[in-house]
Parts: C-alpha cells; sequence; structure tokens
C-alpha cells in the first residue's frame, strides 16, 4: 500500500523513518491532526474530484479515538461522498466500534 499511496503520512518521526525505509518514499509527520492551512491547494482539489481511500491500519483501542471518526461522518454526511474508508487491525475496541459504524 506504502508504494501504491498518493501521500503517506504517520504521527512520529519513528515510524517515519521505519516506513521510509521500508517504501523508500516520502512520509510527513503530523502531530495532533491538520488544518486546510497545511495541505496544498491541489490535494484539495483532488478530494473534490475524486472519491478518496482513507485507510487506517493498526490497532482498535481506546487511545485511538476511531470514534471521532465515526462522529465526523455522522455530523457532515458529505464526507461519504468524498471518502472511502478502509478500517484494518483489531483490538479490545473493534466491537463497540463495528457497532458504532452500524448506528
Amino acid at each position: 500500500m506504502y508504494k501504491q499511496a498518493d501521500l503517506i503520512t504517520c504521527v512520529s518521526k519513528y515510524m517515519k523513518e521505519y516506513i521510509k525505509n521500508l517504501s523508500g518514499r516520502d512520509v510527513i509527520v503530523i502531530y495532533n491532526g491538520v488544518s486546510e492551512n497545511n495541505m496544498n491547494p491541489s490535494d484539495l482539489n483532488k478530494i473534490r474530484e475524486n472519491k478518496l481511500n482513507l485507510f487506517y491500519t493498526g490497532n482498535i483501542g481506546f487511545f485511538q479515538h476511531l470514534d471521532v471518526l465515526i462522529s465526523c461522518f455522522q455530523q457532515y454526511p458529505q464526507l461519504s461522498d468524498r471518502f472511502n474508508v478502509h478500517i484494518i487491525g483489531g483490538g479490545t475496541e473493534l466491537i463497540k466500534f463495528k457497532e458504532l459504524i452500524k448506528k
């Protein structure tokens, strides 16, 4: 997936080095989210033109706050027209996460 991605982000400099060594691709570290001010205008155009695939791979636990992702799609239903979300992983909150998605 790393080699096919248009953009790779992660949450720590150590993860950045690991992914960069694995994929040979540039990786952007984003701490505590991103605002439109940090985005390239051409990336915003891609969001408007095509449906993007958003992947989360990793632990599905309490501290990942994936419920925030769900609440964003609940609050802004138009996001479903712009994004396909793929969740890959498992963890202590997986069953709760699936129940929230069904709602």
